[in-house]
């Protein structure tokens, strides 16, 4: 089973951290509760950037790096590639997502 470098874990744990941290800055309520990680929210947040800043599929791969199930791949995947998915409406699977902190 293909698994993701520890360089691209890290990334992983980088991106997410960055959201949740956003979220607890802006959402954080007076007496300091925490807010709870939700990696369904914190996915929701990340395909959003992914979608405003246009980025193509290569581009997403770097910015939140994923194994391809339709390859078995955790290497960027080509233009044509790319272009194929887009065109049968498949993007970025949100089932690679761990679900806490502590399943990376």
């Amino acid at each position: 089973m293909p698994e993701l470098t520890n360089e691209q874990l890290r990334r992983q744990d980088e991106v997410d951290g960055a959201i949740h941290g956003l979220f607890q800055e802006l959402l954080g309520n007076p007496i300091g509760d925490p807010v709870p990680w939700e990696i369904e929210k914190i996915a929701h947040v990340r395909d959003a950037i992914q979608s405003a800043f246009n980025m193509t599929e290569e581009e997403c791969f770097h910015f939140y790096p994923w194994i391809d199930d339709s390859t078995g791949s955790a290497e960027a995947i080509d233009g044509d590639h790319a272009t194929a998915l887009r065109d049968a409406g498949m993007g970025v699977d949100e089932d690679h997502h761990p679900a806490t902190p502590e399943e990376y």
